[in-house]
């Protein structure tokens, strides 16, 4: 029971892990997002200031952390990271499922081993022409992080489980001593002590009923 407890807390604890990775990543893309679309109601036509702002990282980030795509209303690139196209193709965003927000995100596995969030949204101020955001986040980090806490739970599991198998045989041994004792008791009846009912508040309460049954027996 314990060893089915620490594996499913274990399970939980990485889960948690994740899923609040998965938030943040959410987070630092919606700021992205936010500022997209407040440039665009300021200058809807230029994307050179805006697009210095999304592709900078995070402090303390990988400076390529980013790699941001801008769309017009009917797919076409108006501007985007260099080498993105190649790496990370609209196709890849289109898979996004929305959220409430009505933007999309998923995770991406690349078949060279890369991890990225995408985020995908739409601009849709009155009066302007429709544009899209298409951002990616290198999860090249918090991957190696979630791989690096799997890594050291597991180890707890293991040496948990350990502890575990050596504290059950221990316990084990250590309450079925009085049954042991027990044992050597009854053996020790003879014609003569038959008369004499072994005494109950020697024994522990689990061996009252046999106890019990040999002294009516006797």
């Amino acid at each position: 029971a314990a060893a089915a407890v620490l594996l499913l807390a274990s399970v939980a604890l990485e889960w948690t892990l994740a899923r609040n990775l998965a938030k943040v990543e959410l987070r630092l893309l919606d700021q992205k997002v936010d500022l997209f679309i407040q440039d665009q109601a300021l200058e809807p036509s230029d994307y050179s200031e805006v697009f210095h702002q999304l592709s900078v990282a995070a402090p303390g980030h990988d400076p390529h952390e980013y790699w941001v795509r801008v769309v017009d209303r009917t797919g076409r690139t108006l501007a985007e990271s260099p080498g993105m196209a190649a790496l990370l193709p609209s196709s890849s965003f289109a898979a996004a499922p929305t959220d409430q927000l009505g933007r999309g995100h998923r995770r991406l596995h690349t078949t060279d081993g890369k991890v990225y969030r995408l985020r995908t949204a739409w601009s849709a101020l009155a009066g302007l022409q429709r544009r899209g955001i298409e951002i990616a986040l290198d999860g090249e980090q918090d991957e190696a992080l979630l791989k690096e806490y799997r890594g050291q739970l597991a180890l707890v599991v293991l040496l948990g489980l350990l502890a575990l198998g050596i504290a059950g045989v221990w316990i084990a041994r250590r309450g079925l001593r009085p049954l042991d004792d027990l044992g050597r008791a009854l053996r020790a009846q003879n014609a003569e002590s038959l008369a004499v009912p072994l005494d109950l508040g020697r024994w522990p309460a689990e061996t009252r009923q046999v106890i019990e049954g040999y002294n009516d027996l006797a």
